[in-house]
C-alpha cells in the first residue's frame, strides 16, 4: 500500500492540520547516565535541529514528546514481569546458598569428628586453637573459590550460548521455551553483567565460609588429651 494512503487511514492530525503517523526514536543510555539528565540534552538537540534544519515553528517543535521508556504502560508491564522473575531467581539463589552452607557444614563436621586424633596430634605439638580454626576455614574458603570459579566459567559459557541451548531444548521437548512475542525480544539477551558475577562469586565464597565456621570452632575447642583418648 502507498504510504500516503496508510498515513491518511491511520494517522492523526498534526500541528499543521495534516495527517501524520507517530514516529519514535529510542536512545539507549550508557551506564552512569540518568534519563532526567539525558532528556534535557536531547530536548536541546531536537529544538536546534527542528528550528535550523526543518524550519519548524515553536508549536511544531513542542509537538514532539521526550520521555523515558518506563512511562510506557506496555514497557512497565513487561519490565514488571522481568523484575518479578529476577526476585524469584534471587530467592532460589538464597535457598541454594542455604543448602550449600548446610552441606559444607555437615561434611566438615564429619571430618572434624573423624579426624579428632589428627587434630589432637596437631594441638599436642604446639599448634594453637586459632591455627586449627584457620585450617578448616581455609578449607571451606577453597571450596567456595573452586565452586565459584567453576560456576562462573559454566555460567558465562551458558549465557553466551543461551539461544543455542534454548533451540536444542525446544527441539528435544517439542515446544518453544522462549516466546519472543511475550517479551518483545527476538533473541534471549546474552550479556554478562560484571557486577552481578562479582556479587554471586562473593555470595558463594561467603556461603562456604559460613558453612565451615561452626566445624572450625568445634575443631579449635578440642582438647589434645580428649582427642587422643577418643582413639
Amino acid at each position: 500500500l502507498p504510504f500516503d494512503y496508510l498515513r491518511d487511514l491511520i494517522g492523526t492530525a498534526g500541528p499543521d492540520g495534516k495527517k501524520q503517523c507517530l514516529g519514535r526514536i529510542q536512545i539507549y543510555l550508557r551506564p552512569g547516565y540518568t534519563p532526567a539528565g539525558v532528556i534535557e540534552d536531547v530536548r536541546l538537540v531536537w529544538e536546534k535541529f527542528a528550528n535550523e534544519t526543518l524550519n519548524w515553528s515553536e508549536d511544531q517543535v513542542n509537538f514532539a514528546y521526550i520521555f523515558p521508556s518506563m512511562q510506557i504502560p506496555q514497557f512497565r508491564l513487561i519490565t514488571g514481569a522481568i523484575y518479578q522473575q529476577l526476585a524469584i531467581m534471587q530467592i532460589i539463589l538464597g535457598l541454594i546458598c542455604l543448602v550449600t552452607a548446610l552441606l559444607i557444614f555437615v561434611i566438615l563436621f564429619m571430618i572434624v569428628m573423624r579426624k579428632r586424633r589428627d587434630i589432637g596430634i596437631i594441638r599436642a605439638v604446639g599448634s594453637s586453637r586459632r591455627a586449627v580454626a584457620i585450617l578448616f576455614l581455609s578449607y571451606g574458603t577453597l571450596i567456595g573459590l573452586a565452586g565459584s570459579a567453576f560456576g562462573v566459567v559454566l555460567g558465562i559459557w551458558a549465557t553466551y550460548n543461551i539461544n543455542l541451548i534454548e533451540t536444542i531444548l525446544a527441539k528435544l521437548l517439542g515446544f518453544k521455551i522462549w516466546k519472543s512475542g511475550v517479551y518483545l525480544f527476538s533473541e534471549i539477551p546474552n550479556e554478562v553483567d560484571a557486577s552481578a558475577v562479582t556479587w554471586i562469586v562473593f555470595a558463594g565464597i561467603l556461603t562456604a565460609l559460613l558453612g565451615a565456621l561452626l566445624p572450625a570452632i568445634r575443631a579449635a575447642r578440642l582438647q589434645p588429651v580428649e582427642a587422643l583418648r577418643y582413639e
